[in-house]
Parts: C-alpha cells; sequence; structure tokens
C-alpha cells in the first residue's frame, strides 16, 4: 500500500483510494491491536495520514471537514495513552545510551522500573471497550470519507492544500524559534511538519524531484518528535518525581533531558530555516512545477 500518487491520474480516484486503503490498514491493525502494542502504533500512523489528507483539502471540505476530521482524531486519541507509555520507555533507553556514563545501572534502573509500571498501568486499562470505540470510528469514516474526498480532490485543490501546509508549518516555524524556546509551539510546529512531510510524500509519487525534501523533511519531523517525547518525559517525571529515585537521581536525568533536547532544538532550527527559507509564493510556484 503505498502512499503515493501517480502521474497521469485522477487526483480525486486517486485520493479517496488512499484515504481508503489507509482506513483499511488502520481497521486491520486495530484487530491485531491486543495482542501488543506494534499494532496501536500502526493504526495512529495510518490515522495521521488520513488527517493529513484531510487537512490538504479542509478549505475544499468547508462544513464537512469538522466533523469527519474530528471522528478521525477521537479515535486517535483513545490509542494516546498507550503510544506515549510506550514512546517514554524507548526515550529513557536513548537517554541511557547517550548518557551511561550519567546514567549510572542504578539510576537507569529505577526509573526505567517507574515507567515500565506506567506502561503496564497504561496496557491495563486499555481494554476492548476503547478498542470498539476506534473500530467503530474508523468503519463511519470508511463509509463517507473516500467519496467525499473524490468529490473535492482535483489538481488546483491539492496544489492549493500542499501550499497552505507549507505556509502553517512555515509560520509554526518562526513561532516556534522567536524568543525563549516554548515546548508547545515546538509541539504544534512539529504537527505542522508531520503533515507537510505527508502531503509531500503524496507529491513525491507523482514527481520524483519532490523526493530529497521528503527526507529532509523525514529527518526535521522525527528530531522534533524526539524532542515533544522529552517534554512528556519531563512532565511524567516532576507529576511523581519520588518514583524515579531521589533528588540526585532525578536531577541527573532531568539534566540529560535537557541537553539532549537542546541538541535537538539546534538541529531542527537549522534544517526548518533551509527547508522553510522560501515564501509561500514561491513554494506555490515550485509545486505548480511539480504537480501541474
Amino acid at each position: 500500500m503505498a502512499f503515493r500518487l501517480k502521474n497521469g491520474k485522477a487526483i480525486g480516484a486517486q485520493l479517496a483510494r488512499i484515504v481508503n486503503d489507509e482506513l483499511r490498514a488502520a481497521l486491520d491493525a486495530v484487530a491485531q491491536a491486543s495482542t501488543g502494542g506494534a499494532s496501536i502504533h500502526e493504526t495512529r500512523k495510518h490515522i495521521k495520514k488520513i488527517r493529513s489528507v484531510l487537512h490538504l483539502l479542509r478549505k475544499e471540505l468547508g462544513d464537512d471537514y469538522a466533523p469527519l476530521n474530528d471522528r478521525i482524531r477521537f479515535a486517535a486519541r483513545q490509542l494516546s495513552a498507550v503510544r506515549d507509555a510506550d514512546v517514554l520507555v524507548a526515550t529513557l533507553e536513548t537517554l541511557h545510551r547517550r548518557h551511561g556514563r550519567l546514567l549510572g545501572p542504578d539510576v537507569y534502573k529505577t526509573a526505567g522500573a517507574a515507567l515500565e509500571r506506567r506502561r503496564h498501568q497504561a496496557y491495563a486499562r486499555f481494554g476492548p471497550r476503547r478498542l470498539s470505540v476506534v473500530k467503530q470510528r474508523l468503519v463511519r469514516s470508511r463509509r463517507v470519507l473516500p467519496e467525499q474526498i473524490r468529490a473535492v480532490a482535483s489538481g488546483r485543490t491539492m496544489r492549493a492544500g500542499v501550499e497552505r501546509g507549507y505556509r502553517r508549518a512555515r509560520k509554526a516555524m518562526e513561532e516556534a524559534t522567536a524568543g525563549r524556546p516554548e515546548d508547545v509551539r515546538f509541539h504544534t510546529w512539529r504537527r505542522r511538519v508531520k503533515d507537510h512531510w505527508y502531503q509531500l510524500r503524496l507529491v513525491e509519487g507523482a514527481n520524483g524531484r519532490a523526493h530529497r525534501r521528503v527526507l529532509q523533511l523525514a529527518q526535521l519531523q522525527d528530531w522534533l518528535g524526539d524532542d515533544h517525547n522529552l517534554v512528556v518525559l519531563r512532565s511524567v517525571i516532576l507529576a511523581a518525581p519520588d518514583r524515579f529515585g531521589d533528588k540526585r537521581a532525578v536531577a541527573v536525568i532531568l539534566g540529560c533531558i535537557d541537553e539532549h533536547q537542546d541538541a535537538l532544538r539546534r538541529r531542527a532550527v537549522r534544517r526548518g530555516r533551509q527547508l522553510f527559507a522560501k515564501k509561500p509564493a514561491s513554494f506555490n510556484k515550485q509545486i505548480s512545477r511539480w504537480l501541474p
């Protein structure tokens, strides 16, 4: 299943097919979700792709956009607690690899055990009822969403949507990098970059000249995603620091988070300023060449 457009074929029909395929894949992943976290993460990925198409056509969908987006977003939120619990364990592992001399075995073991307990609790709360809600939302979306996408999507609306996605990501970057860094603004930038990345992946299928930008955006959204995971890890630790060790151990972990986050944000800002240097009107000309 390719999240790509093909050159020379009607864009409306293609986007409808892509959205339908992603909904089907999300439902298949939901059916396996009770067996492990990987399927839950896969479900969320498919939903994010679907939402990126909705954002692409937000203006054209008009009043239909909000209920369509809310339905699929609600499904994703049912899975977020488990996703966060899994990711925080992996984030601590990354910190341990980077700062093994500071995060010694005792510090790492205590903090890791706290996160494992938190993960176990998240899975315990995540039961068949929540999976059923997710499935219902996806089934309802599959009944109506592909045809509504088909009705409004065209080459013109595709180009306009990609330009809007670029404009939003560029504005979010400017807000995130203006003055003192704020976690919420970097998180917004991350979401806008992910949308832009998914939308350029669609374009890449029709024109390979988008490939280099897609690769650069993938790296940028990875850095911003890792940054957000560190923000969440910090908030979880600060909410109950006693669970993660004594004061010295907690201070060491928070210091490692700050250092890694600072490095990630420096890289992200450098890459972002390269990728979003053009004004939206100039970028729109490029998209028009890629999607005539």
